[in-house]
């Protein structure tokens, strides 16, 4: 009855009954064999897993340089993946003077000497490493390069209305053609090969989201509306939308809303872009 001992530990050591003892005896001969080939089947499972472990380790020395490291994905807006600890330096004080301030990086400043009470325009003008050829044409385009060698399944990216227009009036700020830099990034994405959305939207609004009715459109169409503004927040709405919905991919769409209390609230975003047609 050596095969008792294993289930006689459960029981209080009070209990004599022989009938319950022979209860025990029975199940024991029963259960061991099975027990048996659950320790063999454990054994032969931890010999499986080390014998993985060890290969992975291996060919982790093989094929490592196959698979980016996580540091090499950080991206630098007006290069390739930098490594961290040269984003780091970028990010000390003496870097930021060098490329125009805390705030000033990638907005246009204004010429000194411009006297209001004179009437006429101010100028502008970008600081180095700043201009929107820099920064929306060749940034946007190392950044697309750079997923599409991380494998990246699919990009969106929010560009803005009016590039239709080559006279539009962001295109004259410091005369650095805005749009048309925008625009020539977003054509790259969508011969990239990459599945991708391209959202265009019309003016930001730092107003509270998911109360309004959004509106889809293309070519700038929407500019001939009253609808040209949309919040921030329903445009970052639409941007994870456009992440989890097939009926997003490869599709480019001017975005706007109906003013508050006019309209329904949008909530059925596959609808959504099931009403965008074009491609670009």
């Amino acid at each position: 009855m050596a095969t008792t001992t294993f289930f006689r530990p459960l029981l209080p050591p009070t209990v004599t009954n022989p009938e319950l003892e022979l209860y025990i005896h029975r199940l024991s001969q029963f259960l061991a064999p099975h027990f048996r080939l659950l320790l063999r089947h454990l054994s032969n499972c931890a010999r499986l897993f080390w014998m993985i472990g060890e290969s992975l380790t291996e060919s982790s020395k093989n094929y490592s340089s196959l698979f980016p490291a996580p540091q090499q994905l950080n991206l630098s807006p007006y290069s390739l993946p930098v490594p961290v600890e040269e984003q780091v330096k970028l990010c000390t004080r003496k870097s930021k003077e060098k490329i125009g301030g805390e705030d000033e990086a990638v907005v246009p400043q204004m010429k000194p000497g411009f006297d209001p009470s004179k009437g006429g325009r101010p100028e502008f003008y970008f600081d180095e490493g700043a201009y929107p050829e820099q920064v929306d044409w060749i940034g946007q385009k190392n950044q697309i390069d750079a997923a599409k060698a991380a494998g990246v399944k699919q990009i969106v990216l929010v560009g803005s209305m009016g590039g239709t227009n080559i006279n539009h009036p962001l295109n004259n700020i410091g005369n650095a053609n805005i749009l048309v830099w925008k625009r020539k990034a977003e054509q790259y994405l969508a011969d990239s090969g990459i599945p991708y959305t391209i959202i265009r939207a019309g003016g930001l609004q730092d107003k509270e989201g998911d109360i309004r009715e959004l509106l889809v459109g293309k070519d700038d169409e929407l500019l001939e509306t009253e609808t040209r503004t949309i919040a921030r927040a329903d445009v970052a709405e639409v941007c994870i939308q456009a992440l989890q919905l097939e009926e997003a991919r490869f599709k480019a769409l001017d975005l706007a809303s109906k003013p508050e209390g006019t309209g329904t609230p949008t909530k059925d975003f596959k609808a959504l872009f099931a009403q965008v047609t074009t491609r670009f």
